[in-house]
């Protein structure tokens, strides 16, 4: 999920970015779902497994609802034809703040 992290960071948040943004989630409970499948299949999975997997899963949902509430008009533009494309954003995160563990 970092795609989506990055592009939130680094680009200015419209219609385009939250259709990536829903595509990465949309890519990533497809995974947790075949995943979690295919190891159904091949050995016990205990509920506790499966409680750690739901919370993996809700994460990029959660952060993806959170940048649709804060941007709502560019969603709804999703359904609209207004801007799409992919823009820097005018205050870029300083460098030291993305990559500062403090």
């Amino acid at each position: 999920m970092a795609l989506p992290i990055l592009t939130a960071l680094f680009l200015e948040i419209n219609a385009g970015v939250i259709l990536l943004m829903l595509v990465c989630v949309l890519l990533h409970e497809a995974t947790a779902y075949w995943d979690v499948r295919y190891a159904t299949s091949a050995r016990k999975v205990a509920p506790v497994e499966q409680h750690v997997h739901s919370f993996l899963e809700i994460l990029p949902v959660t952060g993806l609802l959170m940048v649709i509430a804060l941007h709502w008009e560019q969603f709804i533009s999703l359904f609209g034809l207004l801007r799409h494309a992919l823009n820097l954003s005018l205050s870029p995160t300083p460098c030291l703040g993305v990559t500062s563990s403090q």
